[in-house]
């Protein structure tokens, strides 16, 4: 739990994090620990004084669980040979980078032991051992049928993480494991203007260094110019929403608006669904009233309420801050 380690900036000065915010993180943290059975969704309603930043410190935590992983590295190649002929690459060698398509990947010609990634680099077919790919490969959420050409990327193409904060806290190992490959680890629903302006403060302090948000979370449709990616938007007024997530994937429902505009489109995907007291009496009853509904009416229901509470304070050294309510289940997915 390496962001416990973080203070924040509060009247000019660097504090130890207070506790609603370690408990963000925490609700993070069970959410992936707690959705990784196929068939089965855990999720978690909360109500809280204010919904401001909740649901992206608790996307915060989810991130956590990547960075903090030692398994990233050991599943680079398991990606790269998952790639078809047309998916797009970056391919680094030096201080040049640029994107080119993927034509094949099979044993290597010079060693029987090792793979070989061929890929079309402008003109020609070149291949790429895979003792080298670690270092000259960072893979993209971009698939084609046919083969594209090469196009030089920019300064202002950001390729990986460049992050003074998350250098800090977590092994260069670590980092080069997890931004290797974008992933899909959790989604974010809300007011797309509202949550580039709290992903953009700089509120964190680690030592000398100052950060915010944004050196966390790599959110894709939200201002993200990394090659990198670890999580998804979409905005809770959007009129057509169709469900391409993984499975297991949380939906992080940043207020009560989100889930009552959106949450009819990831009923298979586990949630955390956040409601504000300050909000409008009769938008949280009608949330409230939705996610009550979905308990009785859900299969094979099973309450987490305690399980999560225990997990909080002995798993995860954090406590409930008065003020917040919340209830968690587990229900099958049909």
């Amino acid at each position: 739990m390496h962001l416990y380690n973080l203070e924040i900036i509060y009247s000019e000065k660097a504090v130890a994090l207070p506790m609603w915010i370690k408990f963000a993180f925490a609700i993070g943290y069970y959410l992936v620990e707690s959705n990784k059975e196929n068939g089965k969704r855990t999720n978690i309603a909360i109500t809280v004084p204010h919904d401001e930043y909740f649901a992206l410190f608790a996307a915060m935590g989810i991130a956590e669980t990547i960075y903090s992983s030692n398994n990233n590295s050991s599943s680079l190649r398991e990606h790269i040979l998952k790639l078809k002929k047309g998916n797009r690459i970056i391919y680094k060698t030096g201080n040049l980078a640029r994107k080119v398509s993927v034509v094949s990947i099979g044993e290597s010609p010079i060693d029987n032991n090792e793979m070989m990634l061929h890929i079309q680099d402008k003109n020609f077919t070149q291949g790429i051992p895979e003792r080298q790919w670690q270092e000259k490969i960072f893979l993209l959420n971009e698939q084609y049928e046919v083969i594209k050409r090469t196009r030089i990327m920019s300064d202002r193409e950001k390729i990986g993480i460049d992050s003074p904060l998350l250098n800090r806290l977590y092994t260069k190992q670590q980092l080069r494991g997890t931004t290797f490959f974008p992933i899909e680890a959790f989604q974010l629903v809300g007011n797309k203007n509202k949550l580039i302006n709290q992903m953009n403060e700089r509120i964190f302090f680690s030592g000398e260094i100052q950060g915010s948000i944004r050196n966390f979370l790599f959110v894709e449709e939200l201002n993200n110019n990394s090659s990198y990616s670890n999580g998804k938007f979409i905005s809770s007024l959007a009129r057509k929403s169709e469900n391409r997530l993984l499975p297991n994937t949380p939906v992080l429902y940043s207020d009560a608006l989100s889930f009552r505009k959106q949450g009819i489109n990831f009923k298979k995907n586990p949630f955390l669904g956040v409601i504000s007291r300050s909000d409008y009496e009769d938008l949280i009853h009608e949330v409230t009233s939705e996610i009550t509904r979905s308990i009785i009416q859900g299969k094979d229901v099973r309450y987490l309420t305690n399980h999560l509470l225990n997990s909080i304070e002995n798993q995860y050294r954090c406590l409930v801050p008065d003020g917040v309510e919340l209830v968690a289940w587990r229900e099958t997915i049909e």
